[in-house]
């Protein structure tokens, strides 16, 4: 028929308009050979193919295109979807198996987790990408939840150990496993890698955080006391001043002069009450690591005393450590600092120390400090200092906890204080709070704004965060001092403040006001004779009542209550 065009006799016009839009062929950059294309179809499933003859090959892949266009034309609708559907292989490219991992996850990483977990039902191959752990390890940070990342290390190395090669012949043999070879039971918290060894699921883990967050903020709680209702006779004699938990291990400081270390799990004491102090346990930190296995409490009659917490030994006594009543005590790896009623504050190594070492005090000649006679000023020493001259100016090394520094510039009692790097926090009965370098002593900032004493204070690195007489809880920017924020809503003495701001580390955006606002009636104590503390899963809280009141907001679910044991903070 006249007009009609076969493939038989296609003379392709090269003077012809070009393709229509739809059917316009991509002249940019394409690594796709021919050879390549010829290997994917070569991969597709089996399917009977009509060979071109080489003329028709011969041809450019615009002119192939627009005689396959042409072919198509004279074809029913039917028939053209038939086509379509075998060529939907060949169209389909699966972005999770053609990118590499680390492209896929960089691109899951913006997606919201309800999402990811949506998507993981595309296919194996997408499920594979998104369960990734490190992705979900990125999430868990995004959210700003805290970590405790020395747990999970050790924990990691536990398991390991536990399904180590030689381990596992040895529970082959006859006999009695070793209790120190038992293995933990099946857990979706763990990873079993190729190599043997074992890595935390932080998939698991994000889950079961989520999971504890939706516990608090619809109030699914378990609530208990301390100690057990049928070992009343453990209890504290008199109201509670001050308690820590850390895991499932709780110490209080009571008013009857006694230290209490409590097992949560079994709401029993650990071992008998600590019996040193002679007047009312004011304050206490402990840490129960191996490597440190401390408590340390301070009291109305001016001492602190240090113990052993796995046994609880006394170890040392600095009496007195001050003029009057030890309201707060703070220590980490290298210092123990201490604030009283007598408005000073005191600085005190934890390890010995001698000239030259990191640690060791600068002296600083100006106002507000006062050095002991046996601190000396190393500007005044060559540098470097060498053994024979310590020697010659018979210069001896500072045993542990001795006075390094005291410290004054308050006006009233100092009520708080916090470590953070080479820094010192304090807050006092004089409305206000100081930052003060903890080698030299030196004032670096006063802040400004509060109307009556101030009782509590907290620092996250950025944030300065107080709780006054005032009724107030503010905020306050560490780098210029300036007040950011004044939240009002109490009616009385807030006592206690945590705060759990959600920033990603590095985030530099606008600070998150509306995530200090957790839960105020939970966070702040608004009596002075209450003692709180808070993590991510439970509220302890102690009173006039010598009886401790513990929310676990796991709500008797062994998954979140595994996972919790790597949870920190709010």
């Amino acid at each position: 028929m006249a007009g009609e065009t076969t493939a038989a006799n296609y003379s392709p016009d090269l003077t012809a308009p070009s393709l229509p839009a739809p059917y316009r062929l991509d002249e940019g950059y394409s690594d796709e050979t021919r050879s390549q294309v010829d290997k994917e179809l070569a991969d597709l499933p089996s399917d009977d193919v009509m060979p071109l003859p080489d003329w028709l090959l011969a041809n450019s892949e615009e002119d192939r295109a627009e005689i396959a266009y042409s072919l198509l034309r004279t074809l029913p609708t039917s028939t053209v979807a038939a086509v379509v559907d075998r060529l939907a292989p060949v169209l389909h490219m699966d972005p999770v198996v053609k990118l590499p991992p680390e492209i896929t996850s960089e691109i899951f990483s913006y997606l919201e987790p309800k999402t990811l977990l949506t998507a993981s039902l595309a296919s194996r191959a997408w499920r594979g990408r998104i369960i990734d752990s490190g992705l979900w390890r990125g999430k868990y940070i995004d959210e700003g939840w805290r970590v405790d990342i020395d747990a999970i290390r050790s924990f990691e190395e536990r398991q390991s150990k536990l399904s180590s090669p030689s381990l596992q012949l040895s529970r082959t043999t006859p006999g009695p496993m070793p209790s120190s070879a038992q293995s933990s039971p099946k857990s979706s918290i763990l990873l079993r890698m190729p190599n043997g060894g074992v890595r935390i699921n932080w998939l698991h883990l994000y889950k079961q955080r989520r999971r504890l967050e939706e516990n608090w903020n619809r109030g699914r709680l378990t609530k208990f006391q301390i100690p057990h209702p049928e070992h009343l006779a453990e209890c504290h004699k008199e109201c509670i001043y001050s308690i820590q938990f850390w895991g499932n291990w709780l110490v209080s400081g009571s008013r009857d002069r006694t230290v209490r270390v409590w097992n949560i799990d079994t709401q029993r004491l650990r071992y008998r009450p600590l019996v040193g102090h002679s007047k009312s346990v004011l304050c206490l930190q402990f840490d129960p690591r191996p490597s440190e296995d401390i408590i340390m409490t301070g009291s109305s009659d001016k001492s602190v005393i240090m113990w052993r917490f796995s046994t609880g030994e006394k170890l040392k006594e600095i009496a007195p450590a001050h003029q009057d009543s030890v309201l707060n005590l703070r220590f980490d790896e290298r210092y123990l600092v201490t604030c009283s009623k007598d408005r000073l504050i005191k600085v005190w190594n934890r390890r010995e120390l001698m000239p030259g070492d990191k640690e060791y005090p600068v002296v600083h000649h100006g106002s507000g400090v006062m050095f002991p006679a046996h601190i000396v000023d190393i500007s005044e020493l060559p540098s470097p200092i060498t053994e024979t001259e310590l020697a010659k100016r018979q210069i001896r090394s500072l045993a542990p906890y001795s006075l390094l520094m005291t410290i004054a510039g308050h006006g009233a009692a100092v009520n708080a204080i916090q470590i953070s790097e080479d820094e010192i926090i304090s807050a006092s009965g004089d409305r206000l709070i100081k930052i003060w370098n903890i080698r030299s002593g030196i004032c670096k900032k006063t802040l400004v704004g509060h109307e009556k004493g101030i009782a509590c204070v907290q620092f996250d690195g950025r944030r300065i965060i107080s709780g006054s007489n005032d009724d107030s809880v503010r905020i306050f920017d560490h780098s210029s001092g300036a007040e950011v924020a004044c939240l009002s809503g109490h009616a009385d003495l807030v006592r206690t403040v945590q705060a759990g701001f959600g920033d990603p580390p590095g985030a530099e955006e606008a600070m998150k006001m509306e995530a200090l606002a957790v839960d105020n009636e939970f966070r702040d104590a608004r009596r002075s004779d209450e003692a709180v503390q808070f993590d991510a899963r439970k509220i302890v809280c102690a009173t006039q009542d010598p009886r401790i009141v513990v929310w676990d907001f796991a709500d008797d679910d062994e998954e979140i209550k595994e996972a919790s044991q790597f949870f920190t903070g709010l």
